[in-house]
Formats: C-alpha cells, structure tokens, sequence
C-alpha cells in the first residue's frame, strides 16, 4: 500500500476535556473511505488520496469523543514505563533502545553501532526494509538459541524435535505435541535474562504442555526471576514491532 502524508501532516482537534490532540493525516491510494487508527505514538487518520482537507477536518471532528477514549487508554498502559523503552523512532535489541536509521541503497543490509547506539537500515524500498530489519533479528535470534538451548536441554535432560522461527507479533514462543520449539524471529529485541526465560519457558512444556500449578512450579525451581522475566513481557512486549 502507497501512501504519503499530507503537506499539512498533522491537524489539531480539541477534546471534552480541554486538550488538544494532533491527528496525523496519512493519504492512501488504497483507502476507500476516511478512518481513524490509533497507537502508542498517536492518532492516525488513514485518508483518500483525493480527500480534501476540509473534509479530513470534519470527519475528525465527527470522531472527537473516540479520540478521547483512544489518548486516555494509551496514556493509561504506558503509564510507569521508560519512556525510552517504547519511544517512537526507536528499536530495541538485546533490550537496549537504539535510534533507528533508514537509508535507501540498493543492497539490503543493517549496520548495528552499540557506539552511536544507532541501527541504520540500507534497503530500495519499504517492502524490502521490513524483511532486512526481520532477517537481522532473525540471524542473531538464530545464534542465540544455538549458543543457549543445548545448554538448558543438557542442564533440564530434555529433548525437543526441531526448532522454527516466524515473525509474530505477540507470541514469543510455542512447543508442540510432537516437540516441535517455534520462537518469534524478534526474541533478540528482549533483553538477555528474559529470552533465557522465553526459552526455558517452552522447554518445559516439553515436560508439561499445560500452564498448570505444576508447570509453574518447574519454572520458579529452573527460573527463580521468572516472575520479573514475565512482568518484562507484559508490560515491553507489546511495544516491540517493525518500525
């Protein structure tokens, strides 16, 4: 899908309680009608190429009570957290947040400065982008489950089929009836304690395929920060996506 935003970006509309809310207005050659998104970086009007900003304008005003409830919930769920962890413009890898570069190249490929604390991504076009920033995660995820799981399998005596990674976005990992790990290509983004407890996590379900009292149990007595590992998850997890 094509699109572009508009020449005035942004338009401002004020709510029932005062404040004003920028709405940002992005122009689609695919959008059949004017409608509103919202997330943790703001509100998004998603347009008709050929929509005239007056009726942008209306239509927003028409939504002023559904812009509300969208800010206050988002305000509501990022309450507490760093704001560095879930900053727009940033990525995280490994659990520490890095601004994100984009460079359009002909070649695909990511350059990681722990340095400048600065991803930048070469890649022609926007397609291309997603599956270069997903296939650096999904190299360095790769080395991670090699270096870790053969040390928790010997440590726990477990054995497990084969390993797959896919892209997801909310589920970090699974085991299957016939033993089978997937794990979410973007488990390099967690920091290091909370991708061991990712992994053990599955691999215990190769004992126990349930979240029974049991299972709990065998993962407190091979995870004792597992509970801080799982409030981790809770509360970054879902802020962690393709930018």
């Amino acid at each position: 899908m094509k699109i572009r935003m508009d020449t005035n970006q942004f338009t401002s509309v004020k709510l029932s309680n005062g404040v004003n809310a920028n709405v940002a207005i992005i122009r689609s050659n695919r959008a059949k009608r004017i409608s509103l998104k919202a997330n943790r970086h703001g509100i998004y009007a998603i347009v008709p190429n050929l929509t005239s900003h007056l009726e942008i304008v209306t239509f927003i005003e028409s939504r002023k009570e559904w812009i509300l409830k969208s800010v206050a919930y988002f305000e509501k769920i990022t309450r507490g957290l760093d704001p560095l962890l879930i900053q727009r413009g940033k990525v995280l890898f490994l659990g520490t947040p890095y601004d994100i570069q984009l460079v359009k190249d002909k070649l695909c490929y990511v350059i990681l400065s722990e340095s400048l604390r600065r991803m930048t991504v070469h890649s022609p076009n926007d397609n291309k982008r997603k599956k270069t920033i997903i296939e650096f995660y999904r190299q360095h995820t790769s080395r991670i489950l090699d270096e870790r799981v053969g040390v928790f399998t010997s440590n726990l005596n477990l054995n497990f089929n084969r390993i797959s990674l896919r892209y997801h976005r909310s589920r970090w990992g699974s085991c299957s009836l016939k033993k089978n790990l997937n794990f979410n290509v973007m488990l390099s983004a967690l920091p290091n304690d909370v991708i061991d407890y990712v992994i053990v996590h599955e691999l215990l379900h190769l004992l126990e395929l349930n979240h029974s009292k049991r299972f709990w149990e065998l993962v407190k007595l091979n995870r004792p920060t597992y509970e801080d590992d799982r409030k981790w998850l809770r509360m970054y997890g879902p802020f962690i996506n393709l930018p």
